[in-house]
């Protein structure tokens, strides 16, 4: 796999059209669970954020 170019810190993100809210959460979720298993020794706290949402 790496020569396809895929890395153990490679992150693949992929998004639909989902709520901004949404899409968020899973992303603060899913970086959370994986910094938690890169070091099991340091507690992650989610950072606070604000989301606007723009519409046209």
């Amino acid at each position: 796999m790496i020569a396809a170019g895929v890395t153990p810190d490679l992150v693949r993100l992929s998004i639909g059209l989902e709520d901004t809210g949404d899409l968020l959460a899973d992303l603060e979720q899913a970086l959370v669970a994986a910094a938690e298993v890169a070091s099991p020794s340091v507690t992650v706290l989610p950072p606070h954020h604000a989301v606007t949402a723009r519409t046209a």
